[in-house]
């Protein structure tokens, strides 16, 4: 039986193994009823319901909470830096707070630090799609940017003195003039740190 488990899991921030201990057992086992290996009993709904405080209904309906795959973190400098996860970790954010409309397929950078003030701040979120539209339909937004050196960074896409060129802009940092790039994703969304922080927030 497909449930909501997984999702209602991510978007609380938990483990497998802090679920499994919510639940009184074992990550494995958890695991198992997570993916569906082990059939759902009616007493073992009600007791997911009351662990993650949701009706009963919300178990086993299609997921109603959307995730982001954590890509990297943001911080000094300009290239997205990667993260080295260690075994377990969780690589997803919840969705649930952003518009009803925001397209699925979404990668989230996190920003460490106040190198890109005024623009972020440390601890906020920069969603953009995971599957970048054409680099033509960029044009003029703030972006997340794929180099050629395999590097990804966070700028404003102008067009170049060239069709294959472009002008990437930052908000605290000088043009880079007339480079190449592989893809460009628009910056969809800003998840803010803190709600007072309103400078930037698309």
């Amino acid at each position: 039986m497909r449930n909501n488990l997984k999702n209602l899991r991510i978007a609380r921030g938990w483990s497998q193994k802090e679920a499994g201990e919510r639940f009184g057992v074992s990550e494995r086992y958890y695991g198992k009823i997570e993916r569906g290996d082990r059939g759902l009993t009616e007493k073992w709904i009600d007791k997911a319901a009351e662990v993650f405080g949701v009706k009963p209904g919300q178990i086993i309906d299609e997921p109603t909470f959307r995730v982001a795959i954590i890509k990297g973190v943001l911080e000094g400098g300009d290239a997205i830096k990667a993260i080295v996860w260690e075994a377990g970790a969780n690589r997803e954010v919840p969705l649930d707070d952003l518009p009803e409309d925001t397209p699925p397929g979404l990668a989230v950078v996190l920003v460490r630090g106040d190198s890109y003030y005024p623009r972020f701040f440390d601890g906020d979120q920069v969603f953009y799609a995971e599957n970048p539209p054409p680099i033509a339909e960029a044009i003029d937004q703030e972006c997340v940017i794929g180099l050629p050196t395999g590097e990804s960074i966070v700028r404003i896409l102008r067009r170049g003195s060239r069709p294959d060129r472009f002008h990437l802009e930052r908000w605290n940092a000088p043009t880079m003039f007339d480079q190449r790039i592989e893809w460009a994703s628009p910056v969809l969304y800003i998840r803010k740190s803190k709600p007072n922080r309103n400078a930037g927030t698309k």
